[in-house]
């Protein structure tokens, strides 16, 4: 599977894979079958530091308030103290840009904005300019960037808080499942694989959102049902808003188990009237309400409360199905060469529609590679492999259908999957691997304790794979430049970065005209702008040609300049010079 994954067929060598490998993959795999083999060869005589250790765990997973207040604060903690490291995110592709101004929009205490009168100039990817001017995504991760802007003045903040709150949820959903001390390791475990270097952390994706609605949803149906509180309800509400707000598709089919189990225990018999009005009547009217303030929303946005600013972007610039049995709509008219080639060449090349069963189950796989890497890896997936049964297992078997809903969604969509897709059955997964580990821990191979050794080495491993790729750069370990890995190198788009904040040092104010090379990658983007246009210090606009002039003319107490991207490193000159070239060329 991970030479199929690097392109590589079967009769490449050992050295081949090793140098085509991510190389901190390979030391993880390494060092979990060192762990193995340790577990099956140490003699139990070596315990009693793990019993120190286990036993200061277990004291802290008796105290749910401090042990939530302490996961919560370990990844802002964690991650902070590694700014000299790994510095402050920059944004570099299309979502964290449209989450941004989502952002922006929510800090000017707006829903939206309205549409600029250049709006063609302006248009960009997920970015809805008609009927208003506002990001496509639901709102949530918005939400926590504006948050953050608020709080501390940048919206990475808001990514450091939903971070730390999906921990805290997690923590608090796998109590309701299992004892408090694995419930503490498994939220341990999303800490440091989550926590720290993927992209949930280090950008402004999103992903923790949905997480978080899912593990509410998850934790309070077991409270619910064992004793309903009013606070119980409240979370499972909440965390169903939250994951309409974050990802309402993958939300949905996460929560059907949960809703049907929720539905037979209000409608069982004894003691319906009770439940129905203590917790039914409740959760429906907290539904009721957000269902009608995300109708609102929509209506500010795309004028009608039930078609939502995703869908709206879809039907105006979309040019392939969404699902794997989707026609293709006719493609729009598309106002600039960028865009066009965006829809029409280079979505088409990640549209996986599949045509025969061989091509089915490649797809599935790919699919299931990038939830692997990102949420497991060799480490986690360990427990899984040697403990199968917990799949089947009843403890968690409304967790497993879950998961098993949202699996058969996402294999039915026409798009490669990506990690935050899988968000909101974070906390199944990380319950499965938990319960996995409460079996390993009670085996015993000639009468020796191997599964706690074993458990023991997985959580070492995961703890020095941390160190690892802290101190990857000085040990000459290369990381994964894609996002979609718990430990990737992922920086953003620090060029243009840069030259705004090079231009932004002095009191002038510009207007910035991107002017792409014939050969651009459409997933390079520079033309993004801040929710009120017209009073940005920096407005960023596409090169029309000709029709530029009137846009320059709009801004004309700004400096224009033109940058050249595809250029290494980026050219930035005058556009009256590049009018005065223009003008020298043509014909007397």
């Amino acid at each position: 599977m991970i030479a199929a994954h690097y392109g590589y067929d079967s009769m490449m060598t050992l050295h081949d894979w090793l140098e085509a490998a991510s190389p901190i993959r390979v030391y993880e795999y390494c060092a979990v079958l060192l762990a193995i083999v340790i577990a099956f060869a140490m003699p139990s005589r070596y315990e009693w530091p793990f019993e120190v250790l286990e036993g200061s765990f277990k004291k802290l997973a008796r105290r749910p308030a401090l042990s939530l207040l302490l996961i919560a604060a370990a990844p802002v903690l964690l991650r902070l103290a590694l700014l000299p490291l790994v510095g402050v995110p920059q944004p570099g592709v299309h979502d964290e840009f449209s989450n941004l101004l989502a952002a922006d929009t929510f800090v000017h205490g707006r829903l939206t904005n309205p549409p600029h009168q250049f709006w063609k100039f302006f248009e960009s990817f997920h970015i809805l300019q008609q009927p208003t001017y506002a990001s496509m995504y639901p709102p949530a991760q918005g939400f926590f960037l504006a948050l953050g802007t608020l709080l501390a003045g940048h919206p990475w903040a808001g990514v450091l808080l939903s971070m730390a709150l999906l921990c805290a949820s997690l923590l608090w959903m796998l109590r309701g499942w299992l004892p408090p001390q694995w419930a503490l390791l498994g939220a341990f475990l999303a800490v440091l694989r989550l926590g720290l270097f993927s992209y949930w952390a280090n950008s402004y994706w999103g992903g923790t959102p949905g997480a978080i609605g899912g593990a509410l949803v998850a934790g309070s149906l077991p409270r619910i049902s064992r004793r309903p509180r009013a606070r119980d309800v409240i979370l499972l509400g909440f965390g169903l808003l939250v994951l309409v707000a974050s990802r309402p598709y993958e939300g949905f089919l996460f929560s059907i188990p949960f809703g049907i189990a929720l539905l037979v225990w209000l409608l069982r018999s004894e003691g319906r009237r009770e439940r129905l009005l203590h917790a039914g009547l409740p959760l429906g009217a907290i539904l009721l309400a957000g269902l009608a303030a995300f109708a609102y929303y929509n209506w500010r946005i795309t004028e009608h409360p039930w078609e939502t600013p995703q869908l709206l972007n879809a039907h105006q610039y979309a040019a392939s199905g969404l699902m794997i049995w989707s026609k293709a709509p006719e493609p729009p008219v598309y106002h600039n060469r960028t865009m066009r080639n965006f829809y029409l060449v280079t979505v088409p090349r990640f549209t996986e529609v599949p045509h025969s069963l061989l091509e089915t189950l490649k797809l599935l796989r790919r699919k299931f590679r990038v939830i692997y890497y990102f949420f497991l890896g060799p480490v986690l997936i360990v427990p899984l492999l040697f403990v199968p049964s917990v799949f089947w297992n009843a403890r968690l078997r409304l967790l497993v259908l879950g998961m098993l809903c949202l699996g058969v969604g996402l294999a039915c969509l026409g798009w490669g999957v990506q990690p935050h897709y899988f968000g909101p059955a974070t906390c199944a997964l990380y319950a499965l691997v938990v319960l996995a580990l409460m079996s390993m821990w009670k085996w015993n191979w000639r009468n020796r304790p191997s599964g706690r050794f074993l458990v023991r080495g997985i959580v070492a491993v995961a703890i020095t794979m941390v160190a690892v790729r802290i101190f990857s750069k000085p040990l000459g370990i290369g990381l994964s430049l894609a996002p979609f890995d718990w430990s990737a190198a992922w920086q953003g788009d620090s060029r243009r970065a840069a030259l705004a904040s090079n231009l932004s040092r002095g009191p002038e104010r510009f207007l910035v005209i991107v002017r792409y090379g014939p050969d651009h990658d459409p997933s390079r983007e520079w033309v993004y702008n801040e929710a009120d246009l017209d009073r940005a210090k920096i407005v960023w606009a596409r090169d029309l040609g000709p029709e530029t002039e009137a846009l320059v003319q709009y801004f004309h107490d700004r400096r224009a300049v033109i940058v050249q991207p595809d250029i290494n490193p980026p050219v930035v000159f005058p556009y009256a010079t590049a009018v005065a070239r223009a003008a020298a060329r043509s014909p007397q």
